[in-house]
């Protein structure tokens, strides 16, 4: 994994455990679990989110970061 903030490479990570993820993409939310809904919404605002299906490469988060500004 790898995270970009403003187009810049912040940190990368593996995960040893990947999981098959069955319900909804929250942004900003977390899941109830059992409790239908969602808990611990975030408090503050959320702009210009987007999701891929497959990994982007430094230059496409480089140009989508260019997109922006």
């Amino acid at each position: 994994m790898s995270l970009y903030v403003n187009g810049t490479l912040a940190g990368t990570a593996t995960n040893s455990s990947p999981w098959a993820a069955g319900g909804p993409l929250l942004i900003g939310a977390e899941d109830g679990g059992s409790t239908p809904g969602t808990v611990a919404s975030f408090p503050g605002e959320i702009s210009d989110v987007q999701a891929f299906d497959y990994a982007l490469t430094p230059n496409q988060v480089g140009a989508l970061y260019q997109q922006i500004q």
